[in-house]
């Protein structure tokens, strides 16, 4: 794997590009077990953190007949209001 796979997506200004109440899905596969929530946990979750976004579920898919394990993590760009309280 490239070490460097990883690295547009950190480019990306995801808060920018979602409308307010706007839905990012991550959907990541491996073939080994644990790699996908991995992944999510240790690098697309703080880049979705830092863009401002807020995490409303994990949900790890194992053992799809095209992927043995998949996970999908789903962020939303908050509400105004919403951002508001968090302050």
């Amino acid at each position: 794997m490239d070490a460097r796979w990883t690295d547009w997506i950190d480019q990306v200004p995801w808060n920018a590009l979602l409308s307010t109440a706007g839905l990012l899905a991550f959907i990541t596969h491996s073939h080994a077990a644990g790699t996908c929530s991995t992944t999510t946990r240790g690098f697309l979750t703080p880049v979705a953190l830092r863009a401002g976004l807020v995490q409303l579920d994990q949900v790890a898919l194992c053992g799809t007949p095209q992927h043995p394990h998949a996970g999908l993590s789903l962020f939303i760009r908050p509400l105004p209001a919403v951002r508001a309280l968090e302050h």
